[in-house]
């Protein structure tokens, strides 16, 4: 076979690799892709935000300010999600206790696309917060027992949860939307 053998094998080779890129070039929709399917990717951004956002609160915590590392987050995923044309809403509450006065602090942050009232109910005293889109508001109580419950209503929503004063509490509400897809999640961290 000598020489002309090997010219031949050489030629099928480089024959087979242009027909190779033809048809990858050409966007043939023969070829089905792994992972099909918008919701996929939603219930993976999903998932992904109910662990990012505990993260977010402790890494405010670890800077000493938990209320604008909160917002500035809310507003980086806010706009991501945009650009991915996902619409990304979210409302959280952060509740941080103080062990030497009994007092604990109440945050939320509303990036639910418009302004809400947020009704807080602590161990029987209820406070109403207006919270302006994109914002956040705090109000504070005092002489609030080591084991409490929250209540937190908005909208047609209210969750009621049992926290302590001395951990820093998390509630949020992550809705996640594109096209007919959509996740909706309450994350109590």
């Amino acid at each position: 076979m000598g020489m002309t053998g090997k010219r031949r094998k050489g030629q099928f080779f480089i024959l087979g690799a242009l027909a190779l890129v033809i048809l990858f070039s050409a966007n043939l929709t023969m070829v089905q892709p792994i992972v099909s399917g918008p919701d996929s990717y939603i219930r993976y951004f999903s998932d992904n935000m109910q662990g990012e956002l505990p993260r977010a609160l402790n890494l405010g915590l670890n800077q000493s300010d938990p209320e604008a590392v909160m917002l500035n987050f809310s507003r980086f995923v806010q706009e991501e999600m945009s650009s991915r044309s996902i619409n990304y809403s979210s409302l959280w509450l952060v509740a941080e206790g103080n062990e030497s006065t009994s007092d604990v602090n109440v945050t939320v942050g509303n990036f639910m696309w418009g302004s809400r009232l947020v009704s807080i109910t602590l161990d029987g005293v209820q406070k109403q917060l207006h919270v302006a889109d994109n914002s956040s508001n705090t109000t504070g109580y005092s002489s609030v027992p080591p084991l409490y419950n929250i209540t937190i209503s908005y909208g047609s929503t209210s969750m009621t949860y049992e926290w302590q004063r001395a951990k820093t509490s998390l509630y949020a509400y992550i809705s996640l939307e594109k096209g007919e897809d959509s996740s909706n999640e309450h994350i109590d961290a």
